[in-house]
């Protein structure tokens, strides 16, 4: 089945009456996919839809070709390199195996709540792929752990709904050591981003479990990837308790330096804001801040927090 919409999409009817996707074509490697097309909802993302290469019965392939004789001039098949980011709709429940195989320039994927099944090296060799976005609350279930168990790369994932909360998984690795002449092996996992995938409960993200992890990470995660765990939970404080909150706002004014770098590089204005409100910075580390800042050519916010730091001074009895 050809659809002919603001893309051309190859799709197949499920078993459902849905549409499984299998193939799209289009102008740009930023693509969302629509929820419904010719008025059925769109629920499933095909085997190798977005690969490189076509995996599929002879008829489909003849369907693709007759779509690629006729193609527009500036259209092109949205697949491996040319596929950057993907908006899935809100309605997508399944990724068959291999859907978005060898996608290397994949950054970002959004989905919805529904997706809750993510078959077998779904995103193999997405090595870009670093950013989920999620249209639904970080407290209430979702499929995010059936991605991240398929990704072991450092993972940031934003929920979005009414308030957004971001969280940084970090990157781990798992290798096999022979451990006797039978063959047996033992499974070697490095890094926290291993635990931090496994604080999900019956698909909800356990925040506090994830929290907890911060202590046993440190020391054993670089300072730039534990200063955007700490910073993150810091400036979207849900369910953040005040122990976890005092360990989080320790390890950042340790490592101030490390952390106004990060988030001048990362452009995070409201964040640094937002850090000056809660006296994050010493006085030498505020200094350092403005001199980034102006560097940037951040001249209102410098302004801002100026004032912002005059005001604490003068009500705190602070010199500067």
């Amino acid at each position: 089945m050809i659809i002919r919409d603001k893309n051309i999409y190859l799709c197949e009817k499920t078993n459902n009456g849905d549409i499984r996707l299998l193939r799209v074509y289009g102008e740009y490697p930023i693509i969302e996919i629509p929820k419904k097309l010719q008025g059925y909802s769109v629920t499933e993302i095909g085997s190798y839809c977005f690969a490189p290469i076509k995996k599929m019965s002879s008829e489909y392939r003849k369907e693709c070709e007759d779509i690629e004789r006729d193609l527009p001039f500036s259209y092109h098949e949205i697949a491996g390199k040319e596929v950057n980011e993907v908006i899935l709709p809100n309605t997508v429940t399944t990724l068959h195996s291999y859907s978005f195989y060898n996608c290397k320039e994949l950054v970002t994927l959004t989905f919805g709540a529904a997706l809750n099944e993510v078959n077998g090296d779904s995103f193999m060799n997405c090595s870009h792929l670093h950013r989920l976005i999620v249209n639904a609350s970080v407290l209430n279930p979702t499929g995010v752990q059936f991605l991240l168990n398929q990704l072991n790369g450092e993972i940031e994932v934003i929920f979005k709904e009414k308030k957004e909360t971001h969280i940084l998984f970090p990157e781990y690795s798992e290798t096999y050591e022979e451990i006797g002449p039978a063959h047996i092996f033992h499974l070697q996992v490095e890094g926290e981003g291993f635990r931090a995938r496994k604080q999900f409960q019956n698909g909800i993200f356990d925040i506090r479990g994830y929290d907890q992890i911060f202590s046993t990470a440190i020391g054993r995660e670089s300072t730039r990837t534990l200063v955007q765990m700490a910073v993150m939970r810091l400036c979207e404080p849900i369910e953040l308790d005040s122990e976890s909150r005092d360990k989080y706002k320790s390890y950042v004014k340790e490592h101030e330096k490390v952390l106004v770098e990060t988030l001048v590089k990362e452009n995070a204005e409201e964040k640094i804001l937002y850090l000056c409100r809660q006296n994050i910075f010493s006085d030498e580390g505020f200094v350092f801040l403005l001199q980034q800042i102006t560097a940037k050519g951040w001249t209102k916010l410098g302004a801002t927090i100026i004032r912002e730091k005059s005001s604490h001074a003068i009500t705190s009895g602070y010199s500067f």
